[in-house]
């Protein structure tokens, strides 16, 4: 769909534009072995989101209908992702040994913050020798990926506890996916509000997220 055919739907159906686009993105199928694609469908704004089990999805408002919840959604400038109801592991320490070489997985500050594959740096975790076992499906949470989380800290406490879910301690230390050289990796402090790194044979509260591609 071109810029043109972009416009017309925005001219037909005004505010309504984005439902439209997403329902023929939705039911539109390729035929006679040509690929059609959709551009310019717009990621869902920013937000919580109330994911239940069947994949549907709501913003969450602090009057949805709390049944069937499979996670809490977060959506943020593009990324989303989800937090599950059994989200807290408690105090653990990362890794298993603290003199794992360094390697490019190893990042400073700034590169860390840019990091949002939770996903590749958790299982990369789980092969260098995780030092407890996570659920399946759940991921330790990036930097970005938590600070996402501390931006909508209010609404998505709420819909844990709507949920029946413990809420998340915000103001607890707690280990990213991240590490940051041999023997430490990224940790975020709770009291302060500030990042640090520090060695993996620590225990500090373990977060768990999983994937969401609301579609």
């Amino acid at each position: 769909m071109n810029m043109e055919e972009l416009l017309s739907v925005y001219e037909r159906f005004g505010s309504k534009a984005q439902e439209a686009l997403d329902f023929a993105r939705r039911n539109l199928k390729p035929q006679d072995g040509i690929k059609t694609t959709i551009v310019g469908v717009m990621p869902i704004e920013n937000g919580v989101y109330v994911v239940h089990k069947d994949g549907s999805y709501e913003e969450f408002d602090g009057e949805n209908l709390m049944d069937d919840v499979a996670m809490i959604g977060i959506a943020y400038d593009g990324h989303t992702f989800g937090v599950p109801l059994d989200h807290d592991y408690g105090e653990q320490r990362l890794l298993k040994e603290d003199e794992y070489p360094e390697d490019e997985h190893c990042l400073n500050e700034v590169d860390a913050l840019l990091n949002w594959d939770f996903k590749g740096e958790t299982e990369y975790l789980k092969q260098l020798g995780l030092a407890f076992e996570l659920k399946e499906g759940h991921y330790l949470p990036t930097i970005p990926v938590f600070l996402a989380m501390y931006c909508h800290r209010k609404n998505l406490n709420m819909a844990l506890s709507l949920a029946g879910a413990k809420k998340i301690d915000f103001s607890a230390y707690r280990w990213f996916a991240q590490r940051y050289s041999v023997g430490s990796a990224w940790l975020f402090s709770g009291y302060s509000g500030r990042l640090y790194y520090y060695y993996v044979n620590s225990a500090y509260r373990c977060q768990a997220v999983a994937l969401w591609n609301p579609e």
